[in-house]
C-alpha cells in the first residue's frame, strides 16, 4: 500500500521535473556566462568535448589547473556554484 502511494506521488512530480530541470540548467548556464565564464569546445578523438573556463582573477604563484568532472547522468552545470570561488586563484 505504501509503495503505491509513493508511486502516485512520483508520477505527479514527473511532469514538473521535466520542465524544472531544463529551466534550472538554463539559469545556471546564464549565471556562469554572466560571471565571466567562457564555454569552449575541443575535439578529442573526433568527439566534441564542451567545457567551461574562467581565468583566475588573482592567480596564486604556484597555482595548478583544476579540472572538475561531472558524473555520467549529470552535466557541467553541476559545478556552477563552486567554479567562481575556485577561479579566484586557480585556472
Amino acid at each position: 500500500m505504501l509503495s503505491a502511494k509513493i508511486e502516485r506521488a512520483l508520477a505527479l512530480g514527473a511532469p514538473i521535473s521535466h520542465a524544472t530541470v531544463p529551466l534550472l540548467n538554463g539559469l545556471a548556464r546564464r549565471r556562469l556566462l554572466r560571471g565571466g565564464v567562457e564555454q569552449r569546445e575541443v575535439r578529442v578523438g573526433g568527439l566534441p568535448i564542451n567545457y567551461y573556463y574562467k581565468a583566475p582573477a588573482q592567480p596564486a604563484p604556484d597555482a595548478f589547473p583544476i579540472v572538475l568532472i561531472h558524473g555520467i547522468a549529470d552535466n557541467a552545470l553541476t559545478w556552477s556554484f563552486i567554479l567562481g570561488p575556485l577561479a579566484r586563484k586557480y585556472p
